[in-house]
């Protein structure tokens, strides 16, 4: 064999050589390469979503203006010195509580129709019997609002001066000289006039309250309201409202007398007085009874005019009601047909009123 021959031979051997390692190369390459998890790849937005029906009772936030009538004195009913005084501008006093004591008696705390004028003893009849039995009845006790003070009323009133310190109260009836009378089960109190330490006589004005709310309604009232009954949040309570806005019943305005938050509290001036504000005060209205609504990405909606709109739902135009937003959702009523799915971003729309 020449040397030029085994020089070729041995070339060849070495491409041979190379071309199998660039092979290996890339077989071992195709093996070891990583497979990118299926939760890393790229995404296909939905074209369609399901239809999911919520409770919505199409939340306003108002002002209510508040009507009162002028103030009321609170006048101590007998003489004495004042022993406790737990009276502060703004704050609020309760029906069967008490806030005051003359000579170490608690004095009774009462919201009656009918101001009591009179002591009361077992076997007395009257309007003024009643409004204290129902009261009495409000705050939980077990008495018949009938107009004759008997043994079951008797036994309320001792209770009543039990919760309020006085457990050696053994009158045998309801001497009015314990009792202030108040216009609202809860009350807030515009002026302090006495004070811990002084002497008062019977009749004596230890401050005012705020009058009784004679009427009230929305200033704000929204005009795309959907229909239904409705009723006013305020400071945690509920109370009912007329379609138009205004409160009239007796019980929702004895309600917003005693509410508390409101900008038409009493504010103290420094010297004991209080500077009267605006009777105003901030609510929700809302509906009483939810309607059932879709959330629905706003994208879904087409040939919106005003409130009105349409989706693209089973492969027919769907009319809707548009009555809300919120986080990127569109919230509305279907008029009619409720579709299981519709689509993201409708194409080819069919019309749909």
């Amino acid at each position: 064999m020449s040397k030029r021959r085994s020089l070729a031979t041995i070339g060849l051997a070495v491409i041979g050589v190379v071309t199998v390692a660039a092979c290996g190369a890339a077989i071992v390459a195709v093996a070891v390469a990583p497979t990118m998890p299926g939760t890393l790849q790229p995404s296909r937005s939905a074209e369609s979503v399901e239809v999911t029906e919520q409770e919505f009772v199409d939340e306003r936030t108002v002002d209510v203006e508040l009507v009162r009538d002028p103030g009321i004195s609170l006048s101590v009913p007998l003489t004495g010195r004042i022993t406790r005084f737990g009276c502060r501008p703004g704050a609020s006093i309760a029906s069967g509580g008490s806030f005051v004591s003359v000579d170490g008696r608690p004095l009774l705390t009462l919201a009656t129709s009918m101001p009591l004028w009179r002591d009361l003893s077992i076997g007395d009849e009257g309007d003024d019997v009643k409004a204290l039995q129902t009261e009495l009845a409000r705050l939980g006790y077990a008495v018949t609002a009938d107009g004759d003070f008997g043994s079951a009323s008797l036994a309320a009133v001792k209770a009543l001066f039990t919760s309020i310190g006085d457990a050696a109260f053994d009158e045998p009836g309801l001497p009015v000289s314990r009792v202030m009378w108040a216009p609202t089960t809860t009350t807030v109190i515009s002026t302090c006039i006495g004070s811990l330490g002084s002497s008062v006589s019977s009749g004596d004005a230890l401050g005012t309250v705020q009058g009784i709310v004679s009427s009230a309604g929305i200033t704000n009232l929204p005009s795309d309201l959907l229909s239904g009954a409705r009723v006013l949040e305020v400071d945690g309570q509920v109370t009912s409202v007329n379609d138009d806005g205004t409160v009239t019943d007796p019980g929702a305005l004895d309600l917003l007398s005693g509410m508390r938050g409101t900008t038409g509290a009493a504010r103290d001036d420094g010297d004991g007085g209080a500077e009267q504000e605006p009777n105003q005060l901030a609510a929700t209205f809302v509906l009483q009874t939810p309607v059932l609504v879709a959330a629905l990405p706003p994208s879904s909606i087409y040939g919106v005019e005003g409130s009105e709109g349409c989706v693209r739902g089973d492969a027919v135009g769907v009319p809707v009601r548009i009555v809300g937003s919120q986080l990127g959702q569109s919230f509305v009523l279907f008029e009619g047909h409720v579709p299981k799915r519709v689509d993201v971003v409708p194409t080819g729309v069919p019309a749909c009123r």
